[in-house]
């Protein structure tokens, strides 16, 4: 169950799509909030107040009249490295879902795919939820989300991303689109392999593989496809609200969510992508760690 969000924020236009998506998220899980903002250095080196704590305080602020049923409160860090400070952040609030945009500007050009969130969906001890702020495309609202694609590969990454899409689809009463995808061997010595010979991931195991799903109380459609997994999740998703999918699998049928197959959909997804993380799959300890130096600006409680 989601119960805490975590959202990095930097005050502009293209973060906004992040924290608006967090918190209509958490009016409708009934979820905290909580935004970090990593400083840069210098913004601590005064012995007075850095100014930066009252943007952030009149931000909440905003947030609040905005959305007074949802709680929400927020830090300022200059702990480190911003991936660093933020999978920590993470731990110590007990984030279940961080959100955040692709890209942003000014404070957070390096917050960039490659980077930060590459870390994020590698590193967060929780799913990470991917907005893509360029591509200027509306976020939906949890009155909105009633389509989720699930691509799916027969791993147990796979299934685990399975009972998170049927977690949230229960919650906003979303439609669930399990989508497998046969990748081609590729052509040998000349030789290109037909369709209806694709060996252990022939057409006829896909379809019983689809089968032999289920997601409880929800309503599910199956699609089975073969191709590159990249261009044919992203050709799905243009009939979707979000994708859910695990960073990589693999067991039997793996060859469908690798790494890059989840990256290549993240950067060029119009829809936000939800990632099971690789950290939050193995469920590790949470190892102590330095605590960055951070500012708790303020707390607003509303009614839940």
């Amino acid at each position: 169950m989601i119960r805490n969000i975590l959202v990095p924020v930097d005050f502009n236009d293209l973060s906004a799509n992040a924290v608006g998506t967090a918190l209509d998220m958490a009016r409708a899980l009934r979820a905290q909030v909580h935004l970090v903002y990593v400083a840069p250095s210098e913004a601590f080196e005064s012995p007075q107040r850095p100014p930066l704590l009252d943007d952030v305080s009149s931000y909440l602020n905003a947030v609040q009249d905005a959305y007074p049923d949802v709680v929400a409160d927020g830090v300022v860090t200059n702990g480190g490295p911003p991936a660093s400070v933020l999978v920590q952040q993470a731990r110590d609030t007990r984030a279940d879902l961080v959100v955040m945009a692709t890209h942003g500007r000014h404070g957070l050009q390096r917050w960039t795919m490659g980077s930060v969130t590459e870390a994020l969906m590698q590193q967060a001890p929780c799913p990470v939820l991917v907005v893509n702020a360029r591509s200027g495309s509306p976020v939906p609202s949890h009155a909105g989300l009633k389509r989720i694609l699930l691509p799916l590969d027969g791993s147990t990454c796979s299934q685990r991303a399975l009972e998170l899409a049927g977690q949230v689809a229960r919650i906003v009463g979303a439609h669930v689109t399990l989508l497998h995808v046969i990748e081609p061997l590729p052509p040998s010595a000349g030789v290109v392999t037909p369709l209806g010979a694709l060996g252990a991931e022939s057409d006829a195991d896909g379809r019983r593989y689809l089968a032999s799903l289920h997601v409880d109380d929800v309503p599910v459609e199956t699609h089975l496809a073969v191709g590159n997994p990249v261009e044919i999740i992203l050709q799905a998703s243009q009939h979707a609200d979000l994708i859910v999918m695990a960073t990589h699998g693999r067991s039997g049928l793996s060859r469908l969510l690798m790494g890059s197959t989840t990256a290549g959909v993240v950067r060029r997804s119009t829809v936000p992508v939800m990632v099971l993380t690789r950290s939050s799959l193995a469920a590790p300890e949470s190892k102590a760690q330095p605590t960055p130096r951070m500012t708790r600006v303020m707390k607003e409680v509303g009614p839940c």
